[in-house]
């Protein structure tokens, strides 16, 4: 897993790219948690966009990461999530959870 952000309109922005998997686990967290304490950062976008594949783990992240902005009422949603991943949120009802946009663009719109 490979991920990068950026900061657009005061909302940070993850990418993840490759399959989300325990490899980079930590160092996501931690990221996660820097930018949780930004002021920059009044709102978070995972772009799934160029994301494969999803683990039990990364599930768990995006759960953990939501709960964590939630705590701080800090918006928080996913785009692009491709077909596997949102049945396989789906299979668990996370889709009534975590807010899903269909592109990046709207995922701004709504959180911003």
């Amino acid at each position: 897993m490979n991920f990068n952000y950026c900061i657009k309109k005061n909302i940070c922005i993850f990418s993840i790219e490759g399959r989300f998997i325990e490899d980079e686990a930590s160092e996501f967290e931690s990221c996660v948690d820097e930018l949780l304490d930004n002021p920059e950062c009044q709102a978070f976008l995972i772009n799934l966009k160029d994301t494969r594949y999803v683990t039990s783990l990364g599930v768990g992240m995006l759960i953990i990461f939501f709960k964590k902005a939630h705590a701080k009422s800090t918006p928080f949603g996913l785009c692009h999530v491709n077909d596997e991943i949102y049945n396989s949120f789906k299979s668990s009802n996370l889709q009534k959870i975590l807010p899903i946009y269909k592109t990046e663009d709207d995922g701004l719109m709504n959180l911003g």
